[in-house]
């Protein structure tokens, strides 16, 4: 192993040490304890941490999808703030 490994792997170290102590413990109401990383933690990781099911999200986001098509005015309201932007790029040269 040359020096450049060495510090790779002693900072891959570090890494799961300060991953270890960003964790929490749990306590349930039968006292079994489990490591629990912070809300924040697991939220960049993309775990869902609270709130609805998967069926009730896929749901939502369903009637979501169809309210965006609905949303004509809304559209209309957004390409007209592209068309003036690119028109002041135009002006401006970009």
């Amino acid at each position: 192993m040359n020096f450049d490994e060495l510090i790779e792997e002693e900072l891959e170290q570090l890494d799961d040490k300060l991953e270890e102590a960003k964790k929490r413990i749990q306590v349930s109401h039968d006292g079994s304890k489990k490591k629990v990383a912070s809300r924040k933690t697991q939220r960049k990781r993309g775990r869902k941490t609270r709130g609805m099911t998967a069926a009730a999200r896929s749901k939502a986001a369903k009637k979501a999808a169809k309210t965006r098509s609905k949303d004509s005015s809304g559209q209309k309201k957004a390409q007209r703030k592209r068309k003036k932007a690119m028109k002041l790029r135009r002006r401006k040269g970009l």
